[in-house]
């Protein structure tokens, strides 16, 4: 999850990484993910190490 502009700069490196706990909910993130790779997801059958942290610029990383 991308930090807000608005935050110092101490609040960033501090918040750099830890748990993003907030709205929107992770599932709702893998939901959208998975809703643009394919038209049918039911083939995916496991997901795991699934992380929503703070970082300076918002991203998804995969791995397979």
């Amino acid at each position: 999850m991308k930090m807000p502009d608005s935050w110092s700069q101490k609040k960033k490196d501090m918040m750099l990484c830890k748990y993003h706990t907030q709205r929107p909910d992770i599932d709702n993130y893998i939901k959208a993910y998975f809703d643009s790779l394919c038209d049918e997801d039911s083939h995916i059958a496991e997901i795991s190490n699934v992380k929503k942290v703070w970082a300076i610029n918002g991203y998804i990383l995969m791995g397979i």
